[in-house]
């Protein structure tokens, strides 16, 4: 059914959004597979771009390379960029070029946690697929661990809190993990709308606000894909909590 749309809309690339890494990645190759019209393992006609730190300019480049050789036994050529929320700024405006202006019969699968941190040019040439995001309860442990964290960031002055980003920032992978940790967090507090917590800095924290937070975390996540100094970006994102 997926070949048969994208035959007839011309539907050249596909976001898939949501869901764990795991039923992200099964998708894509579920769909690689409906185009390849076989196992997509070792098909000479599928280029997999798995996850990695950073995906860079030059892995796109090639993955143009190989769009634009013709199907060795497939009906289609197929780019399967697993977790392209990796890609770099630049790498992203480089793949841009092939979405805007993509080789016959080729097809380009992305998968993301969510598009917020893709262009969104990107975006918007894509024929989206969101799988649904399974509600799992946090770890106790973890969601006490991080909720103390956030308390400690609300009531510390601005100085203590460049204090907090030195230690959390040290390289771009540690204020990733810091960022992504924090937006976990504040998505709990307004899925259960749990803002009645027995934290007192928490308690004054509006909906509103946490909706601030969350667009400023992820605004945060984007400048670190684009390589600008992961300390300076914790630095930022801490000054705009509320005091």
């Amino acid at each position: 059914m997926a070949m048969i749309k994208c035959q007839q809309k011309m539907i050249h690339s596909i976001l898939i959004i949501g869901g764990d890494l795991e039923e992200r990645l099964g998708k894509g190759l579920q769909l690689a597979e409906s185009f390849l019209g076989k196992t997509a393992t070792n098909h000479p006609d599928l280029f997999f771009l798995k996850e990695a730190q950073s995906l860079k300019i030059a892995q796109v480049r090639e993955l143009q390379h190989q769009l634009a050789l013709k199907p060795y036994s497939a009906p289609f050529k197929v780019a399967l960029i697993n977790e392209a929320d990796k890609l770099t700024l630049p790498a992203q405006h480089a793949l841009l070029k092939t979405l805007e202006e993509p080789p016959e019969k080729s097809i380009i699968i992305l998968t993301v946690p969510n598009k917020e941190t893709l262009l969104p040019t990107i975006i918007s040439r894509c024929q989206i697929i969101q799988i649904p995001v399974t509600t799992k309860r946090l770890e106790p442990s973890f969601l006490t661990s991080h909720l103390s964290l956030l308390t400690q960031i609300l009531s510390s002055s601005p100085g203590q809190r460049l204090l907090i980003a030195e230690h959390y920032a040290q390289n771009r992978q540690q204020a990733n993990e810091f960022c992504q940790a924090q937006l976990v967090v504040l998505r709990e507090l307004l899925r259960q709308k749990i803002i009645p917590f027995p934290i007192s800095h928490l308690s004054l924290l509006t909906p509103t606000q946490i909706v601030h937070l969350l667009h400023q975390i992820q605004q945060s996540l984007v400048l670190l894909k684009a390589n600008i100094n992961p300390h300076l970006v914790v630095d930022n994102l801490l000054l705009s909590y509320p005091f």
